[in-house]
């Protein structure tokens, strides 16, 4: 007697319907996937919202800030970085040298005394959150400074010690010697995807008067990652939360890219750019970039054109609109990098105050 037994066509019909079934759930798995990392993306955000809760309780309600400032003397246990501080010409330089510390005393790493006031580093939009790292786990790198869609800085944080020998796509900065700072160029697995607003450390960025335009942080020759202080005037912890006119539509932290949506990230300056935003009272929320009040230029309150500046990334960044890296960066604005009157501006939910500029 013959043996029941599939044909071969019926074979292959049940692996067909097999695949189109795989076919059909894939796109959905990768997309409960990708909404699960922007759920762990605004946990991070709101784990901000706490730290620099706790750090205002301490810190007599003082914005969460890299706090050390050039020629002055400052609290630190290593008897090299204090000495470097004091030695140091502008706030920016202090503020570099207490990242070092911080890493130092949390990981056990850069104990040779090479660290040096050479080089223009600015380093509060990306190292503020080291600010609170003793509010976070105290263990470094901390995934919680990361966005999990990072996949590049989250490269870097799981071999922080071999950076960056051992990796194809690191910034300009970590090549060769960082400005005579072999210790500085090291330091990138412990920056961070969240940058935190500008007018947080500047304080000049919140006064409103045309004799702080000389004084106010500014973008450095028109390039996105570059950043110019003028010297002689105070960065650091030196706002309160109290400043804050309009803390539910004043953005406090925002990642630099847009990672959970589309096909490819995109730089947080382009119109259509949407990624989560923390805010001033605490609340996480995911905003287009474009809905939000264009900015001013920081050199000139008076004029109604916002703060512009090009786009030009690095083979670690994103791309460019086009998909490129290649020739003449974008040009963008800066929205709520460089928001209007600061901490007395709004980004989101009004429309900006008027500082002088025309109106439209």
């Amino acid at each position: 007697m013959k043996r029941p037994a599939f044909t071969l066509i019926e074979l292959l019909i049940v692996i067909a319907i097999i695949a189109i079934l795989i076919a059909i759930l894939l796109p959905a798995l990768a997309d409960a996937r990708r909404a699960g990392r922007l759920t762990m993306c605004g946990s991070n955000l709101r784990q901000f919202s706490t730290a620099a809760g706790s750090y205002a309780a301490d810190f007599e309600d003082r914005i969460v800030a890299l706090s050390w400032r050039n020629h002055a003397e400052v609290r630190s246990e290593y008897d090299d970085l204090r000495r470097e501080a004091a030695r140091s010409t502008y706030d920016g330089q202090a503020a570099s040298i207490q990242v070092v510390g911080i890493v130092r005393s949390h990981t056990g790493r850069f104990t040779r005394s090479d660290v040096r006031r050479k080089g223009q580093i600015f380093p509060y939009t990306l190292y503020t959150p080291l600010a609170m790292v003793d509010y976070f786990s105290g263990i470094l790198p901390d995934k919680v400074m990361t966005c999990p869609e990072d996949r590049v800085r989250l490269d870097w944080m799981s071999n922080p010690e071999g950076f960056p020998e051992a990796f194809d796509l690191v910034p300009s900065d970590a090549q060769g010697d960082h400005g005579g700072n072999a210790t500085w160029r090291r330091m990138w697995p412990y920056s961070s995807s969240y940058q935190v607003n500008i007018a947080s450390v500047d304080y000049n960025a919140s006064v409103v008067n045309d004799e702080a335009d000389a004084l106010r942080v500014r973008q450095n020759f028109g390039l996105h990652r570059f950043y110019s202080q003028p010297v002689g005037h105070w960065l650091g912890s030196r706002r309160r939360f109290h400043d804050v006119r309009f803390p539910s539509g004043k953005v406090f932290f925002n990642d630099t890219h847009q990672r959970h949506f589309g096909t490819i990230d995109l730089y947080f300056a382009y119109r259509d750019s949407r990624q989560p935003l923390l805010f001033f009272d605490g609340a996480v929320s995911v905003r287009i970039t474009g809905d939000a009040n264009p900015g001013w230029d920081p050199t000139n309150q008076a004029s109604a054109t916002p703060a512009t500046f090009s786009y030009s990334p690095e083979p670690w960044e994103a791309p460019k609109r086009n998909g490129s890296r290649e020739g003449t960066g974008d040009r963008v604005h800066g929205h709520y990098r460089w928001t209007r009157a600061g901490l007395l501006g709004i980004d989101y939910g009004a429309d900006e105050p008027n500082t002088g500029q025309p109106r439209k």
